[in-house]
């Protein structure tokens, strides 16, 4: 899924015994333009692709891949309870400052200072 997605990242994939996870390779051979090739190591850690110094912190991050509802309830078929979940999930998501959160694999190809992205 995710090559179809990054078609201009090569990915490797091994299983890491001592780690019990997959271990993924990525690597961006035109990098800033093709200047640079940029490489970086993740594991699977349950969907969170993270690299190995940021496993003991698995906790911080979301998954990248989780599953939807086939179908949707009726609104009007929620409890209170439920409703104020909903709003407080949506809450936290739209308030959220954590840089934490924000994914290895997704902020590891953008350059730390870019120039102008426009």
């Amino acid at each position: 899924m995710f090559e179809k997605s990054y078609p201009d990242i090569t990915f490797k994939e091994n299983y890491d015994d001592k780690l019990d996870d997959w271990k993924l390779e990525l690597t961006m051979a035109k990098w800033l333009g093709g200047k640079k090739t940029k490489s970086a190591v993740f594991y699977w850690a349950d969907s969170r692709m993270l690299p190995k110094e940021e496993l003991a912190n698995i906790k911080k991050y979301t998954p990248l891949l989780y599953e939807y509802s086939k179908t949707l309830r009726d609104p009007k078929s929620l409890t209170k309870a439920e409703k104020d979940e909903i709003k407080n999930i949506h809450q936290k998501a739209t308030v959220r400052t954590d840089l934490a959160r924000l994914h290895s694999f997704l902020t590891s190809f953008i350059p730390q200072k870019p120039k102008n992205l426009l």
